[in-house]
């Protein structure tokens, strides 16, 4: 007799047993309390300082995220990907042990030449935002090291100790910043946050352990390779995100929008997180089974169907709950409303192939993402910058939109010539 039809609140159930067994909420317990403190600071922090100072500070800080993933030079990414793999636990940790001394030295060696473009004046065309560089660009070797240290404890599934890790360094830099603000202005922000990844450094080390970092480093074959496609891959990925702060910055003569734009931006990335955090699960497990292309096949397809359904209700509800802060809590950033809304969009595209770009990651095919991400960096400044004399801030915003599609398209046209069209349609099927 065929089995009887499971109601939807059956599969759901089922489905919430199988993510968290997987560690799932762990992780986005954990991702979702560092984002939120993340997210609260900037909130507690826009009462305590004026309106320009806050979009001035969103600027600095879009700057030095695209320079983590380039200072990192793909060092985290293929952490994660060879640490997955089936292999001695003392050979993971000897790799682990390369990739931190490698990651040392770009990282530092980024932080140098990033003050020299800010002393050169090539960065930006505010003095102001050249200043705050100066001491927040120290933050960014201490957030590589912490990505790694996630991503290494992600490839062992320590899920419970990678979330513990981030709260923690969420938590303290949260304390810090907040208290030396409201004491000291903006100079406190900046120092308090420095102090802060300073002070992440124990609750890092201890999360990993202190003998990891002490074992005799091995670096395994193709591992500059990848990290190169990685490097490429991840920093153009975020310069895409964040494209729209450099355009800001350099051809919005109106600088009134900026504050308004940033503080819809805010909300947008704090959904992105969720699609993060879903790259961050599946990405383990389809690099220790790339061998099995039916079985990769068949969950990419399913869990990203799902991923990109559940992207659309999130959108929906964060619009609403952006629309209720900015109305009772910051009545003086109504237009970030608008912005929220069409960044939201953004998301949702992007959400749409986060799975598929892992699993083309787990194929060690890493170069279709890198290419994605080329081609969304072109349509996005490209459509951005011919919207902006129509639109202002707005037409920066539609080019994110326009960048998304660009990404989502060659990440499933990757996915297309790397499984073949005929195994992708006995997949869905």
């Amino acid at each position: 007799m065929p089995e009887p039809a499971r109601s939807p609140w059956s599969r759901l159930k089922d489905q919430s047993r199988f993510l968290h067994g997987k560690g799932f909420f762990h992780l986005l317990t954990g991702n979702f309390l560092g984002q939120f403190l993340s997210v609260a600071m900037i909130f507690v922090v826009a009462k305590l300082v004026t309106k320009e100072e806050l979009g001035s500070l969103r600027v600095l800080q879009s700057y030095l995220m695209v320079l983590i993933p380039v200072s990192a030079f793909g060092a985290n990414v293929t952490l994660l990907k060879f640490c997955s793999e089936n292999r001695p636990e003392d050979e993971k940790q000897a790799i682990f042990s390369y990739g931190i001394r490698r990651l040392a030295f770009t990282a530092l060696a980024a932080a140098l030449i990033f003050c020299g473009v800010v002393q050169a004046g090539y960065l930006t065309p505010s003095a102001q935002i050249a200043g705050w560089a100066m001491v927040l660009v120290w933050t960014v070797p201490l957030q590589n090291l912490m990505d790694a240290c996630s991503w290494y404890l992600q490839s062992q599934r320590k899920l419970v100790e990678t979330a513990r890790m981030i709260a923690a360094v969420r938590g303290q830099n949260f304390v810090l910043a907040v208290l030396a603000t409201w004491i000291f202005g903006m100079p406190g922000f900046l120092y308090g946050l420095l102090f802060g990844f300073l002070a992440a450094l124990v609750p890092i080390v201890r999360a990993v352990g202190p003998k990891t970092f002490a074992v005799r480093p091995v670096r395994p074959p193709k591992f500059d390779r990848l990290s190169f496609q990685a490097w490429v891959s991840s920093s153009l990925s975020v310069a895409m995100v964040y494209a729209d702060s450099y355009l800001l910055d350099h051809f919005v003569k109106d600088r009134s929008q900026i504050p308004d734009y940033q503080m819809g931006a805010i909300f947008s990335l704090a959904a992105m997180q969720i699609t993060a955090t879903a790259q961050n699960i599946a990405a383990p497990f389809y690099s220790e089974r790339s061998h099995d292309d039916a079985w990769m096949r068949r969950k990419m397809l399913q869990f990203q169907g799902k991923l990109f359904a559940s992207s659309l209700g999130i959108a929906v509800a964060l619009l609403g709950l952006t629309w209720l802060i900015i109305h009772f809590i910051y009545p003086n950033y109504l237009g970030a409303i608008g912005y929220t809304a069409i960044l939201l969009l953004r998301y949702v595209v992007l959400a749409g192939s986060g799975i598929l770009s892992m699993g083309l990651l787990g194929k060690g095919r890493h170069e279709w993402n890198a290419l994605g991400s080329l081609a969304g960096m072109i349509v996005g400044v490209s459509v951005g910058l011919t919207l902006l004399p129509h639109m202002g801030a707005s037409g920066i915003a539609w080019g994110q939109v326009a960048s998304a599609l660009a990404m989502s398209l060659v990440i499933w046209t990757g996915m297309w010539f790397v499984f073949g069209r005929r195994k992708l349609a006995e997949s869905r099927g």
